[in-house]
């Protein structure tokens, strides 16, 4: 298939999604993860979930901060993530920087619908989730 003049590579939508996401965030507060109506789900198994990872939080993580690693693309949204105590690396939902089984709870909200890939990021949710 020959590219148009319009279509994208998967690099330049990486890229250009990047950038829209840490202007986004750059002048954004954090909203703390107490304030969503997830949390009291979130709260009832955080205590056996030390090992936990958030995926593209943003700046609404639904995790606590501390002890939680964060993974986005977000290099904004990261550096403030990171100054309130959470773990953070950047890295995408489709090539999660972890090892193997590294996670008893893997959290991903408000991302999977807006992927093109929705396939290769269930099996990277699978693959750093521990069995059990």
């Amino acid at each position: 298939m020959t590219r148009t003049s319009t279509a994208r590579t998967r690099d330049e939508l990486i890229e250009a999604n990047r950038a829209f996401y840490d202007s986004l965030w750059a002048s954004a507060r954090l909203v703390e993860p107490e304030g969503f109506n997830t949390w009291p789900l979130v709260s009832s198994v955080i205590e056996r979930s030390p090992d936990r990872v958030e995926i593209a939080p943003g700046l609404r993580p639904r995790l606590p901060l501390n002890g939680t690693n964060f993974v986005d693309i977000s290099q904004a949204a990261l550096k403030k993530l990171h100054a309130r105590g959470g773990r953070t690396a950047v890295g995408s939902i489709v090539s999660l920087p972890y090892d193997d089984a590294a996670f008893d709870l893997v959290c991903a909200l408000d991302i999977v619908e807006h992927l093109d890939e929705e396939d290769r990021a269930f099996a990277e949710i699978s693959r750093v989730a521990r069995p059990g």
